[in-house]
C-alpha cells in the first residue's frame, strides 16, 4: 500500500494546482464584470457614462472572444513542449497581465495608453484562460490513472 499511495501524492498536487489556477483564474474574470462601474470611470472618463461602462463591457466580451485562440495555442506549445510546460506557460501568463492590470495607471495619469494597455492585458490574459482549459484538461487526462479515465 505505501508505495502506491506515495505514487499518486504528486498526481494530487498536479490536480490540487490546477484546480486552484482555474478557480484564481476565473476569480480575475470575474472581478473585472463585479467592477466594470469603477473601472469605466478610471479608463473612459472622457465620455458620458452609459458609453463609459458599455465600452468597459465590451472589453469583458472582447476577453472571451480571444479564449479559442489561446487554446489552439497553447494547445500546440502543449503538443510540442509537453502538458505541464503549457499549464505551467499559462499560469504566469495570467499572473503577469492581472498585476500590470492592478498596478495600470488610468487615463488621469497617461490618457488613451491606459485604455489600450488594458485591452491588451486583458487579451493576454484571455489567451491564458482559453490555453489553460485545454492544457489543464490534457494534462489531468494524462496523469489520470487508467482506471479513471474516460
Amino acid at each position: 500500500m505505501q508505495p502506491q499511495e506515495t505514487r499518486l501524492l504528486p498526481h494530487k498536487k498536479t490536480v490540487i494546482a490546477s484546480s486552484l489556477a482555474i478557480i484564481l483564474e476565473w476569480y480575475d474574470f470575474s472581478i473585472f464584470g463585479f467592477y466594470a462601474v469603477v473601472l469605466s470611470e478610471i479608463f473612459f472618463p472622457f465620455t458620458d457614462e452609459t458609453t463609459a461602462i458599455l465600452s468597459t463591457f465590451m472589453i469583458f466580451a472582447l476577453s472571451f472572444l480571444f479564449r479559442p485562440l489561446g487554446s489552439v495555442v497553447i494547445s500546440s506549445l502543449g503538443d510540442r513542449f509537453g502538458r505541464k510546460n503549457a499549464f505551467l506557460f499559462t499560469v504566469m501568463l495570467m499572473t503577469f497581465p492581472t498585476v500590470l492590470i492592478g498596478l495600470l495607471p488610468g487615463y488621469e495619469q497617461i490618457g488613451i495608453a491606459a485604455t489600450v494597455l488594458l485591452i491588451v492585458l486583458r487579451i493576454a490574459q484571455a489567451l491564458s484562460v482559453g490555453g489553460e482549459r485545454s492544457a489543464t484538461l490534457s494534462l489531468l487526462a494524462e496523469i489520470a490513472p487508467p482506471r479513471l479515465r474516460g
